[in-house]
């Protein structure tokens, strides 16, 4: 329990530094440090929070160095306190301010504004001229009335107003007909005008248009990144929810000070003294610094060997680079962490099974009809019970649904408790019946037999039908909430390490499968496991060489040198190897394999052979005997092969030690042409008495090698039928001298394309093997065809048909 004096300080998970990562082939080892804690007098309470909930808590260590003594470690499966917005401050939330574009007034250009200036003036001019026309006329007008009132009043003086009167009408007319002339003029101007600021609008219009479409593609190409942008934040966020915990471990330490510890004699074997030892200045001073370092071990992250194997057939050698292929799909990421890569298949749980022991297995007569008991023959009480005690040992793993994504309400977090609630006490009630079964195994052998009986006829009853209601006979995995139903208290008593324990369950001989496996994510593949069937997607090939280039690189660009890959350095301890990888690493969490070149190793012995079995395909398959020369053991994985420059596909490298040959398949080679002619039969009987019949088949292969640089070789097999009665006899007449198992002759000839025989085609050496099978051991010359001959004889009665066996 927590002490309510006690000095608190809390870290988060996510601050601490990361000292180190052990990849193993089912799971990873992750370090953490707390580094110049500074602790007070008395008790101290350390709170680290926010280890990944796919951690496996019983892994869960605590070590450290200072002048303290650590008392008590309590280790919790909580909510999450931290929120995700906290963390990941969305700067989508603010919203971006769109380009408020100001839709440009109906500006006009310089020119038409130039144009309507002088569009004004002409304007102006037309009214000034209009004006000057308009009093002419009025003038005249006057001078029209004038010349009548004189008319009116009689000749005096009239003379002299005649004068005036041609002098004032000269000058109005003057006046009108300039006018008019201006006039027509201005209009003849104006005219002109309107036709330029006619084309000139257009060709603004024109130019409108275009910057409009310019315009509007700016806007199409600004919407089109704010697209792109949203989608890659609402990508990231999708992606960093995957990895959000929903619940996480919080580990409590609890610290004691050297200046409050009670003698060491009074509770000896009750704490854990840090490294360092105390001091008289630390046991003195008021307060003291202390360092300590997390450890766990989670399922979620792991790695893999991936190869590539190049091989060169001219010179029969061979390059394999050795990669290894890790990932992290925790809720962590681990900064700049020195990275390690062991091939361990240690289990850190599971380690209690008990092995299992025979017990006397006793059988008796019960009325019956014959046959319907014969499995109690095949398997006994105890090997079903075994079985079921398996079945039901499997430690319980959480839907990784449960434990990562968005956050829920408090309502589904109930939820979610009340159903693991009734998991767990699903599991707690399997425990006990098989810790009830594994108490029977201390009886006597009668009260064993009653005690098996008893449990037979139950099983009989439940196979009638009891048995679909429960679900099975070995325990019911949808079982009804009601009959089980019990307080929250008493579920998380001893079960904390079965529900939130060890991440994988690992058997004796290594084989382990992954306790939360990602939807999706590819599965980690250690020695034994099996070859992924998928695409990987690698998003970080964290190998810096560049590979591939030709031998007349150098000839091309001698002045550019090839780049040099970081290679692994590796140590073997036992059965186990590490290999430490250089430099530090940042994994990020991430359902997406990186890869790391570990090594690169030369094949000086390489071997190509061919087999053929033409009886049931005729072709050439290639294969490739590799000698791992290396002290670097291969483990079990996926391998791309390339055969002089040429990728040939992806296979599986088994496992090969040190020193070991294994042997790859390459495919058909069609190069070596194989030409399977159907069999001849040729029939005869004999004998007066006792006849008895003959046929003799012969079956002829052909084979060319059209490489004209090299030979080949390799394994063609052939088969004869193996009678199992004595009056059917079948013997080989060729190759002549395959008598007995073991025996071995000179075979073949070479044959030319038109038929005839070739005596430099090579050599072939048959031999009989078990079971009638012929092995021609061949070897042929590049450009030569050799043909392969088998004929056998089969004697038998008259009168019998030969039929298979099974």
């Amino acid at each position: 329990m927590a002490d309510d004096k006690a000095h608190k300080q809390e870290f988060l998970i996510r601050d601490l530094l990361t000292s180190s990562v052990t990849f193993f082939p089912t799971r990873a080892q992750v370090v953490r440090e707390i580094g110049d804690i500074t602790l007070k007098p008395g008790v101290n309470e350390i709170t680290i929070h926010g280890l990944t909930p796919t951690a496996d808590e019983t892994s869960i260590k605590v070590d450290g160095k200072g002048s303290a003594t650590i008392t008590d470690m309590i280790v919790e499966y909580v909510d999450n306190k931290e929120t995700y917005q906290d963390v990941y401050p969305s700067n989508s939330e603010d919203e971006d301010e769109d380009e408020s574009e100001e839709e440009s007034g109906e500006e006009d250009s310089d020119v038409i504004k130039d144009l309507t200036n002088d569009d004004e003036k002409i304007n102006e001019a037309l009214k000034n001229a209009n004006e000057e026309r308009a009093s002419a006329s009025a003038r005249l007008g006057i001078l029209e009335n004038y010349g009548k009132q004189v008319q009116k009043d009689g000749p005096q003086d009239l003379e002299g107003r005649l004068v005036v009167y041609q002098l004032e009408r000269s000058k109005a007319f003057a006046d009108f007909q300039k006018s008019e002339t201006n006039i027509n003029k201005l209009g003849d101007e104006r005219k002109a005008l309107l036709l330029k600021i006619a084309k000139a609008k257009e060709r603004a219009l024109k130019e409108k248009s275009k910057a409009n479409q310019a315009k509007e593609k700016r806007k199409e190409k600004v919407k089109r990144e704010k697209e792109k942008k949203f989608e890659a934040k609402c990508e990231l966020k999708a992606q960093r929810l995957q990895f959000w915990p929903k619940k996480v471990y919080k580990v409590v330490i609890m610290l004691e000070t050297a200046s409050e510890m009670t003698p060491a004699s009074s509770r000896r074997g009750s704490v854990s003294s840090l490294t360092k030892p105390l001091t008289s200045e630390s046991t003195t001073s008021d307060a003291c610094q202390a360092a300590l370092s997390v450890s766990y071990i989670t399922a979620s992250a792991s790695w893999a060997p991936r190869y590539d194997v190049s091989l060169n057939s001219p010179s029969q050698t061979g390059t394999v680079i050795y990669r290894a292929e890790f990932y992290n799909t925790t809720s962590e990421t681990w900064k700049d962490a020195k990275m390690i890569l062991s091939t361990s298949q240690t289990a850190f749980q599971g380690l209690g099974e008990p092995i299992p022991s025979m017990k006397p297995w006793y059988l008796r007569l019960a009325k019956g009809v014959f046959g319907t008991r014969s499995q109690n023959l095949l398997s006994d009480q105890e090997q079903i019970f075994r079985g079921q005690a398996v079945f039901q040992s499997k430690p319980f793993h959480q839907p990784r649904e449960n434990m990562f994504g968005a956050p829920s309400t408090p309502s589904n977090n109930k939820m979610q408790d009340y159903q693991m609630q009734l998991m767990l006490l699903e599991q707690q009630n399997k425990k006990r019946l098989l810790t009830a079964r594994q108490e029977q195994q201390h009886v006597s052998p009668h009260q064993q037999q009653m005690q098996q009986q008893q449990q037979q006829q139950t099983a009989q009853r439940m196979a009638h039908g009891e048995a679909r209601a429960s679900g099975g006979l070995f325990g019911n995995t949808s079982f009804n909430s009601n009959q089980l139903r019990t307080g929250p208290s008493s579920l998380f008593q001893n079960n904390a390490s079965n529900s939130f324990g060890s991440a994988s369950n690992t058997n004796l001989t290594g084989a382990a499968t992954q306790a939360f496996p990602p939807p999706g994510a590819p599965m980690a593949m250690g020695a034994g496991a099996a070859a992924r069937s998928r695409s990987v997607s690698v998003a970080d090939e964290e190998d810096h060489g560049i590979e591939g280039f030709g031998a007349d690189v150098e000839t091309i660009i001698p002045e550019i040198r090839e780049l040099v890959s970081q290679e692994s350095s590796w140590s073997e301890s036992g059965l186990t190897a590490s290999y430490d990888i250089p430099g530090l690493r940042t994994i990020d969490p991430s359902y997406t394999m990186r890869r790391h070149k570990i090594a690169s190793i030369h094949l000086k012995e390489t071997q190509l052979s061919y087999l053929l079995v033409p009886k049931l395909r005729a072709a050439a398959f290639l294969k490739a005997k590799l000698c791992n020369t290396s002290s670097i053991a291969f483990l079990r994985g996926p391998t791309g092969l390339t055969l002089d420059g040429t990728f040939l596909g992806n296979t599986l490298l088994p496992r090969c030690s040190a020193g070991e040959i294994i042997s790859l398949s390459l495919g058909v080679d069609p190069s070596v042409t194989v030409n399977y002619g159907k069999p001849t039969v040729h029939r005869s009987q004999s004998g007066i008495i006792n006849k008895e019949g003959s046929e003799i088949f012969t079956r002829t292969c052909t084979v060319t090698n059209t490489k004209s640089n090299r030979p080949v070789q390799g394994l063609l097999l052939e088969q004869k039928p193996v009678s199992e009665d004595d009056r059917l006899r079948v013997e080989i007449l060729q190759p002549r001298g395959l008598k007995s198992k073991g025996d071995n002759v000179r075979s073949g000839m070479g044959v030319t394309a038109g038929g005839k025989e070739d005596p430099k085609w090579g050599k072939a050496t048959a031999t009989l093997k078990a079971n009638g099978e012929i092995c021609w051991d061949f070897k042929i010359e590049a450009g030569k065809a050799a043909k392969f001959v088998l004929e056998y004889e089969a004697k038998y009665p008259s009168g019998e048909v030969v039929v298979g066996a099974s």
